[in-house]
């Protein structure tokens, strides 16, 4: 029997902005549960899977963040028997290295469907 494939979410994103004149380190987190049918990801392209977890925004400018989730099939699932859908609640954290307390929280809250033939 052929297993289904993965489906990837790739259509949400968030912009880390600098306005300060000198390069700043931020560092990205998350707090979903990893999971094996769920993967949570962050990347600097949305067509393509470039990770990372720590960010250098230059000065004056900004950058755009991806997620990236990706549900699989459970391996040991039938295909007779129904999927249920992943539902994710977390936050999704954003800090900076040289301004202190600076924390920043994204709720993030995401229906993934199984993937099915």
């Amino acid at each position: 029997m052929r297993r289904p494939a993965d489906v990837v979410y790739a259509n949400r994103s968030f912009e880390i902005e600098n306005h300060s004149p000198m390069p700043l380190h931020f560092t990205l987190s998350h707090n979903l549960r990893r999971s094996t049918l769920t993967e949570v990801n962050f990347s600097l392209s949305n067509s393509a899977l470039k990770l990372f977890s720590t960010l250098l925004v230059s000065p004056h400018s900004s950058v755009r963040v991806y997620l990236h989730l990706r549900t699989s099939a459970a391996p040991e699932a039938a295909a007779a028997e129904p999927q249920h859908d992943n539902v994710l609640q977390g936050e999704i954290s954003v800090s900076c290295h040289l301004v202190k307390d600076f924390h920043k929280v994204i709720r993030l809250q995401a229906t993934c469907h199984q993937p099915h033939l």
